[in-house]
């Protein structure tokens, strides 16, 4: 049995400030970038020109190629995949741009015991745990995930 192959190029949690400048910086995307909201907000992001709201329990996906302006404030955790893995990558291209989870909370878990293993990631055991709980969340996504 083959399983699925990537790598994670960056994770965390990002709180952006209100903005007093009209700020439209346009990103070209290079990986899967999944961003997870944890409370309602007026910001959000813009895929491809379209704007999606920052919202409890929502997730928001950018694919490589397409174009993202980050549009503050909003506060989220986020996970960045590369893969060449062609059944993983066609799995990824068939989800929506923008989601609701029905298992936030356990999709907050994740993140945070990530988090929690990054002060020590020279650590193999941690980076192992994190590739782990990075499987547990794409599993979570199949699972449960609607648009």
């Amino acid at each position: 049995m083959l399983y699925p192959q990537f790598t994670i190029s960056r994770f965390g949690y990002y709180e952006s400030r209100p903005s007093s400048r009209a700020e439209k910086k346009v990103r070209l995307c290079a990986s899967y970038e999944f961003e997870f909201y944890t409370e309602d907000f007026p910001g959000g992001l813009t895929i491809n020109e379209e704007f999606y709201p920052a919202r409890r329990g929502c997730m928001s996906l950018t694919k490589p190629g397409q174009q993202q302006i980050m549009v503050k404030p909003y506060k989220c955790y986020f996970i960045n995949i590369n893969t060449q893995d062609l059944e993983l990558s066609e799995y990824f291209n068939q989800l929506p741009s923008f989601f609701m989870l029905q298992n936030a909370d356990e999709v907050t878990e994740l993140f945070q015991l990530m988090l929690e293993l990054e002060a020590e990631k020279s650590a193999l055991k941690n980076r192992m745990l994190v590739q782990s709980y990075a499987y547990r969340l794409i599993a979570l996504l199949a699972q449960y995930c609607y648009a």
